[in-house]
C-alpha cells in the first residue's frame, strides 16, 4: 500500500526559528560542542539568521543545510578559540547581507610573570624610585 503526503516548503519564519529554537538547532548542537571543548558561547544575530535562511531558500534545500552554513563559517575560529583568548563567536551580517564572524574576546587572562589572573590585578599609579 502506497502512501502519498504532500509537503509544503519551509518558509524564512520556519527556517529562522529552526536555526536558533528548535530542540536540535545548528546554535544549540554547536554551542554543546564547542562548550564542552573550549567553553565559548557561539551567538547568532537576527539579521544572521535571515541571511542563512535566504541562503537556504535560494539553493532549495530547506533545513537540510542550516547546520552545514553555520560551521563552515565557524569552522576557521573553532581552531584558533584555545590560543586568543576569545569568549564569544558572535555570527552577524554588514550591509550588503554578507555573514560573517566576530570574536569577542575576554577582558582578562593570566599574567605570563606570575600567572594571576589580570582580572584580579588592579592597576594603580608605577612605583618610581628618584633617588
Amino acid at each position: 500500500m502506497n502512501t502519498i503526503c504532500v509537503l509544503n516548503s519551509l518558509t524564512q519564519e520556519t527556517l529562522q526559528e529552526i536555526i536558533t529554537q528548535s530542540h536540535n538547532s545548528p546554535i544549540k548542537s554547536l554551542n554543546r560542542l564547542i562548550n564542552t571543548t573550549q567553553n565559548v558561547k557561539i551567538s547568532i544575530t537576527d539579521s544572521a539568521t535571515q541571511a542563512i535562511a535566504n541562503e537556504a531558500i535560494q539553493k532549495d534545500t530547506g533545513a537540510r543545510s542550516l547546520y552545514n552554513t553555520i560551521y563552515t563559517l565557524l569552522i576557521p575560529y573553532i581552531y584558533r578559540v584555545p590560543s586568543q583568548n576569545i569568549d564569544e563567536l558572535q555570527i552577524d551580517t554588514d550591509e550588503s547581507s554578507t555573514l560573517y564572524v566576530k570574536e569577542v574576546r575576554q577582558q582578562g587572562g593570566r599574567c605570563l610573570l606570575c600567572g594571576v589572573d589580570i582580572a584580579d590585578i588592579t592597576v594603580t599609579e608605577p612605583y618610581i624610585d628618584y633617588k
